[in-house]
């Protein structure tokens, strides 16, 4: 139950979690006292996460092992991974579906990125 757990916290997380590690990257990535380099340190951490959900969303589920369980509805695979996967039509659309789940992380990496980096006025500028 720990996997799931992660997993869905990573699947709910995500976005606020990008957030909040580009700006602490950006902004507060400091060494002078031991409170701003646990900070600087941390936002390093979950920014490695951040980056490495998506790679291995996209390698664990596509895994033709893992991939046959989740075809033959394995309960105990599901209930031990199967949060990040919990609302997708397998049988409709086979591993297309895993393009899918691959992209939406992307994209809420890309909101982040866009949240963060992105200044006022280059935003408004396509309008």
């Amino acid at each position: 139950m720990r996997f799931n757990y992660w997993i869905g916290f990573m699947e709910e997380t995500y976005l606020f979690l990008g957030v909040c590690c580009g700006l602490n990257l950006l902004f507060y990535c400091r060494w002078d006292t031991i409170g701003n380099s646990i900070n600087s340190l941390l936002a390093i951490v979950f920014s490695a996460f951040i980056i490495l959900y998506p790679i291995f969303v996209a390698v664990f589920y596509s895994r033709p092992a893992n991939y046959e369980r989740i075809m033959n509805y394995d309960k105990e695979f599901l209930a031990r991974f199967g949060s990040a996967i919990e609302g997708l039509n397998f049988k409709r659309q086979e591993k297309k579906v895993l393009v899918y789940l691959f992209f939406t992380i992307l994209r809420r990496l890309w909101l982040a990125h866009i949240v963060v980096f992105q200044q006022e006025n280059e935003v408004f500028a396509i309008f």
